[in-house]
């Protein structure tokens, strides 16, 4: 590459960079905050006396929506074609509607008119997720993946823990607080949009009904101007789950749900292992609440960042995530010694290591497995899939230990699910990850047949 090309290319790669982490924070914010703190004071405020009981009903149908809603929109950006690139006119439109909903959220006087509007906020959120994640497949070379893995990385542990912090502030304000919301969402998704600049793909096939197979360019699809691509018949073969050529991406499924699983057993119930096996409350249950947030927080981008460049080569996804697996399922043992805080403080600390190097590496390598670029998001949104099932499976594991060999019996069997999915990332093999063919990335790099690609002549 000579000296022009490499000045040319560099504020796009950092421009880019900064889409992808202002996005994910831009609407993981509003949903963190309102999904943790405001809608569950507001829900106290509305019914008093069956909160608990509401919460958890709105938590399991929040999670089956985000499941169905996040492969629907994702299937359907696939197929999208505009000038303004596949995924940006779904990241615009849905965030338009997160706005909206937010505003007629805050105006929710009853339980039943907010439980509504949070549903529907549910749906439209994932319509952002579900494309925007897809940024990652679309618009960075192999090269460079595992960098804008950590920054996107970044970007959801700030939006993840800053929603809990700015909600918290809005608390005797309600209504301001969702208004501030709905305007961080939408103005975040605008900049993050323009800093991405899509190019158009007006020209580019649409994918075939039900995943098929790829074109000599490395993109399955049908010719853009056929009417079938658009029809309903399409958009049907495209959410259908498909198995052949999937069973990397299955393996990173199983993986995924069996570190959320080991995750929830002990950093889940974080709470309860304070006050009921350490034995604290009041303002020492604060305090050190607080303190554990702050570990993870700073820990996970510290090292998500470090390690993102380390896991920019590929061969390199595998071991790095293996070792962070059984780096959190071994810290997960430390508080087993003794019912002491300090053990516990400890095993967060490591956690936080083990985790901030395994976000950028696990996000690569899910991103590395898809096995056709013209059905990324559609294939990422099968992918989050774990998220639901690492949520709700945890939750049941936990009650059985708790149950049979109370709170110590979480950290032996933490250990175990994270050895599992150690074990199953080790079964996933990388030949069959689909070559860089997208259009727009953020760096220079070579195509699939070995040629030039336009960002570097």
């Amino acid at each position: 590459m000579n000296r022009k090309t490499s000045y040319a290319v560099a504020p796009a790669y950092e421009r880019k960079l900064l889409a992808l982490l202002i996005g994910p924070a831009a609407w993981l914010i509003p949903h963190q905050g309102i999904f943790s703190t405001m809608l569950p004071q507001r829900i106290a405020q509305l019914a008093p006396d069956n909160k608990v009981t509401t919460v958890a009903l709105i938590s399991s149908v929040s999670m089956v929506i985000a499941a169905v809603a996040n492969m629907m929109f994702g299937a359907c950006s696939d197929m999208t074609r505009s000038r303004f690139g596949r995924r940006t006119p779904w990241i615009v439109v849905c965030s338009l509607l997160c706005a909206a909903v937010l505003v007629l959220l805050s105006l929710a006087d009853t339980l039943g008119q907010l439980m509504l509007w949070f549903f529907v906020y549910e749906i439209v959120v994932n319509g952002v997720a579900a494309a925007m994640i897809a940024w990652l497949s679309d618009q960075v070379g192999p090269e460079h993946r595992g960098t804008a893995s950590a920054v996107y990385s970044i970007g959801t542990m700030i939006g993840g823990n800053g929603g809990g912090v700015l909600a918290a502030a809005f608390l005797s304000h309600m209504r301001l607080g969702f208004w501030t919301m709905a305007a961080i969402n939408l103005l975040g998704a605008i900049v993050a949009c323009l800093l991405m600049a899509e190019r158009s793909n007006v020209r580019e096939r649409r994918p075939e009904p039900g995943g098929g197979r790829r074109d000599h360019d490395g993109v399955t699809g049908v010719d853009a101007a056929s009417g079938r691509a658009g029809s309903a018949a399409t958009l049907r073969g495209m959410m259908v789950v498909p198995v052949a050529g999937y069973a990397n991406l299955y393996r990173m499924v199983i993986a995924r749900t069996l570190m959320g699983i080991g995750s929830n057993l002990v950093l889940g119930y974080r709470v309860y292992l304070l006050t009921d096996y350490v034995g604290i409350d009041g303002d020492p249950l604060q305090r050190a609440l607080a303190v554990i947030s702050w570990i993870l927080l700073i820990e996970g981008m510290v090292f998500c960042l470090l390690s993102g460049r380390f896991s920019n080569n590929e061969a390199r996804l595998k071991p790095l995530v293996i070792a962070s697996a059984l780096g959190m399922g071994v810290s997960s043992l430390l508080p087993m010694a003794a019912t002491n805080l300090w053990l516990l403080y400890a095993c967060v600390c490591v956690n936080g290591v083990a985790n901030g190097m395994n976000a950028s590496a696990m996000q690569a390598l899910s991103t590395a497995v898809l096995p056709n670029p013209a059905t990324a998001a559609k294939d990422l949104g099968i992918m989050n899939l774990s998220n639901t099932f690492g949520a709700v499976f945890g939750s049941v594991v936990a009650m059985w230990c708790i149950d049979w060999f109370g709170y110590r019996g979480l950290f032996p069997t933490a250990l175990v699910m994270y050895a599992l999915a150690a074990l199953v990332v080790a079964c996933v093999h990388l030949r069959n990850a689909h070559p860089d063919v997208s259009g727009g990335g953020i760096s220079p790099r070579i195509s699939g047949r070995g040629q030039p690609s336009e960002s570097r002549r």
